[in-house]
């Protein structure tokens, strides 16, 4: 990491005489100047806030396994900080309101909470949008402008001409003058990064560092160093995985979508009324997206189906969905909007009916007497995770026959709903007929399961909702139920 203050000797560039080598300036260690805001490497870091107040240190400590991760941050309330110029609710520390200055004001315990830390104010959306990037392959920084590079005289300037505006080299240049003598001149290059001063651009936030969690406690204290100070510690949502319990054997019944329970095995032996198999999986409709009785199918079945060659070599092949037949439709509401090599994400529409038609986006597992494919052995885990992504309607709607069925409420903490995504891991290792012997375990169980029998070690991480590819349906959903005073299920 630079050193936010010193730079080495001017000598170091090869000039005694230009202005950066008068001896009347105060050097620092070794001969240097004091640099911190105004060379490339040496910004310094804009005055920043959390839960409304002006953040003096943070710690992290990373845990694997069954131990949690943990953040925690040491505030104090500077009631003459202004922060981005947003009010509450908006901006880099939404909790911050630039009227009032710093006013420690967090959220109730168990709340979520999402940290960040860079050399300039960035939201959320900002922050977090390089993490999602990271984590689902996508790459929603390109064709961005950043930062510009030119060279100048140093001696014709007096420090930085603008805002995010730097110095990154100080050197010699030779250049051959009209009579064709050679002259030497000093010259810099200088870095714009002007850009992060856009509130629109997401590049600002892309250095910056993250750490989503649940706010667990905060204490204030009042001493010679702060009237008063607040020390904020937020963990991991791991302990929301290890009360989160899955049925996976025994029992078809129904939960009565209580929270934090799913009935896996129920779910996936349930027989869909003939009305929704023929009206839902099974219509037919033509390019337009109207229903007709010689158009294609909506939907294509895709059955789990084994296979044995004449050498006794058993295969299988199918994952038991009803995929949407993307090549159908142009235009209307279920048009694909986005696809990234295997991941397809489709937007989000309400669940209402066109023209008889329930819409639905994603693929839709196949469940019925028998589907759960539950043997001696145990349930596949490709069901589970099939089931689960389902249930979160991560990509789908669940239509309303499998709701009031009762298979499972959300993952539910404080009031506040959670959405579990498994894709972090590297499930693609994993055979496609391993087989969990379980009758019922939490989903911490399930993700130490398969960090065991790949020889990996897991972490969690808490995400926010943003207007990203990765979470696109989910952030339509929630926008959706917002704008039209809609509660969540």
């Amino acid at each position: 990491m630079s050193d936010y203050s010193i730079i080495p000797a001017p000598q170091t560039y090869g000039s005694g005489y230009a202005w950066w080598g008068e001896e009347n300036i105060p050097r620092g260690k070794e001969g240097g100047l004091s640099v911190g805001g105004w060379t490339s490497g040496n910004e310094g870091f804009m005055q920043q806030t959390f839960l409304g107040a002006s953040i003096t240190s943070f710690t992290v400590n990373a845990g694997f396994g069954d131990t949690s991760s943990t953040l925690s941050v040491e505030l104090v309330n500077d009631e003459y900080n202004i922060s981005d110029l947003t009010g509450l609710g908006s901006g880099d520390d939404v909790y911050h309101d630039t009227a009032s200055g710093d006013i420690f004001s967090p959220p109730v315990v168990g709340s979520p909470v999402y940290f960040k830390f860079g050399k300039n104010h960035a939201t959320i959306d900002q922050a977090y949008r390089l993490s999602y990037d990271q984590l689902y392959g996508f790459d929603t920084f390109s064709g961005i402008v950043g930062e510009e590079i030119y060279t100048v005289n140093p001696n014709q300037i007096s420090g930085i001409q603008k805002d995010q505006q730097y110095f990154s080299h100080v050197g010699l240049v030779e250049t051959e003058s009209s009579d064709g003598e050679t002259q030497t001149a000093p010259t810099a290059t200088m870095i714009d990064r002007s850009f992060v001063l856009d509130p629109e651009n997401n590049l600002r936030g892309s250095g910056h560092f993250t750490f989503g969690g649940i706010l667990q406690s905060y204490t204030q204290n009042k001493s010679a160093q702060g009237n008063p100070l607040y020390s904020v510690q937020v963990v991991d949502p791991r302990e929301i995985l290890a009360n989160t319990s899955l049925i996976l054997n025994n029992y078809q019944g129904t939960t009565f979508n209580n929270k934090n329970l799913m009935n896996i095995y129920g779910f996936l032996e349930y027989d869909p009324s003939d009305d929704l198999s023929l009206n839902f999986f099974n219509v037919k409709i033509d390019s337009s997206g109207e229903p007709s009785v010689s158009g294609e199918n909506l939907f294509k079945k895709d059955i789990l189906s084994k296979s044995v060659n004449e050498s006794g070599i058993v295969s299988y092949s199918g994952l038991d969905v009803y995929g949407l037949d993307s090549g159908i439709f142009s235009s209307g509401p279920f048009t694909k909007f986005f696809s990234s090599g295997d991941i397809e994400i489709f937007t989000f529409v309400e669940q209402e009916t066109n023209s008889g038609i329930p819409i639905m986006s994603g693929d839709f597992p196949v469940t019925g007497q028998g589907f759960s494919r539950r043997g001696e052995r145990g349930i596949p885990f490709y069901r589970v995770t099939q089931a689960m992504d389902v249930l979160f309607e991560k990509q789908t709607v669940l239509p309303e026959e499998y709701k009031n069925s009762g298979f499972g409420g959300p993952i539910d903490f404080r009031g506040y709903k959670y959405v579990v995504d498994f894709s972090g891991l590297p499930l693609d290792k994993i055979s496609t007929m391993y087989f969990l012997d379980f009758d019922q375990m939490t989903l911490l169980d399930l993700a130490l399961e398969v960090s065991e029998i790949l020889s990996h070690e897991i972490f969690v991480t808490l995400l926010p909702i943003i207007d990203h590819p990765a979470c696109k349906f989910i952030f339509e959903k929630n926008k959706y139920y917002i704008q039209n005073g809609k509660p969540t299920r």
